[in-house]
């Protein structure tokens, strides 16, 4: 009776394991990609849209949560460019102070032009 017990232990342990479940994620959807400011503002707002429309059903079966599982990963991946243009404003802008401090009117020449273009788009 004991090496039935030890294969059916072996394969739940393996049905079970981390590493299996890492593995079945390596398909997963990704998302469209946000390559700029302007896309990433046009992935927000086509997708969250989409998901508006989804929430307007009465009730949302597994179909339609299947859908915004996979409308959140294009989300994410703009919400992240975003992020990521916004550490570099932060880290411009703290150029232009630093500049400012020092009277260092180039450095403030060099970036302010790029810093406001971004913000606007930013904002």
């Amino acid at each position: 009776m004991r090496p039935i017990i030890t294969p059916i232990a072996l394969l739940i342990f393996t049905l079970n394991s981390p590493t299996l479940l890492a593995e079945e994620r390596t398909d997963h959807y990704t998302g469209k990609k946000a390559e700029s400011i302007e896309q990433a503002h046009a992935n927000l707002s086509k997708y969250n849209n989409k998901i508006a429309t989804l929430l307007a059903a009465d009730k949302l079966d597994p179909t339609a949560i299947q859908k915004i599982h996979n409308i959140t990963y294009t989300l994410e991946n703009a919400l992240e460019h975003l992020e990521q243009e916004l550490e570099q404003l932060k880290a411009d802008l703290e150029e232009i102070h630093l500049a400012s401090e020092r009277g260092d009117a180039d450095t403030i020449n060099a970036l302010a032009p790029d810093y406001l273009l971004k913000s606007k788009q930013l904002f």
